[in-house]
């Protein structure tokens, strides 16, 4: 079980790392995404001129790693309060498949199975960070 935990703390870190990196690097994001639950909190604000962006992310995660994963997108968006993260739990690489195809995909999406990295790709989805 502790295996399980590390490995899922150690992915929502390489993931917010991602977002960090989109966030910063100049291209994209700033709107909610289509596959984002309606009514989400959207409570970012204008910090010290970075317009408020809304990032969905799709994560493999149920309890108990959801909830670490949580407090890891508590902390990040501390650090970068012009970012809100809304983060959707138990969605696995068929479900971020079908968003693609159908025009809806999420901004970021955790993969579950790296075996599945050249269907992505074959979507013209991933996007260079």
């Amino acid at each position: 079980m502790r295996m399980v935990r590390s490995r899922a703390v150690v992915a929502a870190l390489a993931s917010l790392a991602l977002l960090g990196a989109a966030c910063g690097g100049g291209g994209g994001g700033g709107g909610t995404s289509s596959a984002c639950p309606s009514g989400a909190d959207h409570s970012a604000t204008a910090v010290a001129g970075h317009q408020p962006v809304t990032l969905c992310i799709w994560v493999p995660f149920a309890n108990p790693e959801f909830s670490e994963f949580k407090t890891v997108v508590s902390s990040f968006e501390k650090k970068y309060p012009w970012i809100t993260v809304v983060s959707v739990p138990n969605k696995n690489d068929t479900d971020v498949l079908n968003a693609i195809h159908a025009g809806a995909a999420p901004d970021v999406a955790v993969e579950g199975i790296p075996d599945n990295a050249p269907k992505y790709c074959s979507t013209g989805a991933y996007v260079d960070l």
